[in-house]
């Protein structure tokens, strides 16, 4: 009989290889759902006064996924003065560049604590 050990069933080489997609899903994931909250965002925290409705209603997000390369949270206005709305009077009703600050930092917190899971199991 020979010494050592026999390796009878691989458990590593599966979950390694399934590591990119299931990380790739968890950031989707994650970049989804605060799009979704930062549309929200947009339309509760615009600054400035409704008149018609038109501009607070036409804030949107979207979001653009490359897979395994980059992942994009768009915000932005339907409305064609909604530009004005957040250049004009220095900014004074400006909701997209807040608005981005803010879910930009909750993304980043979002994913540095997934990784540290990842860092903790691996």
């Amino acid at each position: 009989m020979a010494n050592g050990f026999k390796w009878k069933t691989d458990t590593l080489t599966g979950p390694v290889k399934q590591f990119p997609l299931k990380l790739e899903r968890a950031i989707v994931a994650a970049i989804e759902f605060h799009a979704t909250r930062a549309e929200g965002d947009l339309r509760r925290n615009a600054p400035w006064t409704d008149r018609s409705s038109n501009a607070r209603g036409g804030l949107f997000t979207a979001t653009e996924h490359v897979p395994y390369r980059a992942h994009r949270i768009i915000l932005s206005h339907t409305v064609p003065y909604g530009i004005w709305l957040e250049i004009r009077h220095s900014g004074k009703y400006a909701v997209i560049l807040p608005t981005t600050q803010t879910t930009g930092r909750a993304v980043m917190a979002s994913l540095g604590g997934l990784f540290s899971k990842i860092i903790e199991l691996g």
